[in-house]
């Protein structure tokens, strides 16, 4: 009988979409999207132009984000998205579909 090494099989996860994730470039102003009437595209940057996220928020995915001065959204289905500033409920930004770009500072 030969010792044999068998090297351990790796055995993928099942993939997840975690319901809450957060990205920063700074502190002095938070926003949280939440996909809660469907999926919607998001492209997220700060002042700098520095892009923060660039992807598509799932159904009941909340996002974190914060930077230093200002953050910027482009929102591909403003209706299926709820946004909080610094810890309070902002307007409806959009309807079903619709394309739409704001900005929020650390005053807002």
């Amino acid at each position: 009988i030969r010792n044999q090494h068998v090297a351990p099989r790796m055995v993928p996860s099942s993939p997840s979409s975690p319901s809450s994730l957060s990205y920063s470039s700074g502190t002095g102003v938070s926003v949280s999207v939440t996909a809660v009437r469907a999926n919607s595209w998001l492209f997220v940057s700060d002042s700098n132009g520095t892009t923060l996220y660039s992807g598509q928020v799932r159904n009941g995915q909340k996002l974190n984000f914060s930077a230093t001065t200002r953050i910027s959204l482009k929102v591909g289905n403003a209706g299926a998205v709820d946004v909080s500033v610094n810890g309070k409920a902002a307007q409806q930004i959009g309807g079903d579909g619709e394309v739409v770009t704001v900005s929020y500072g650390v005053t807002s």
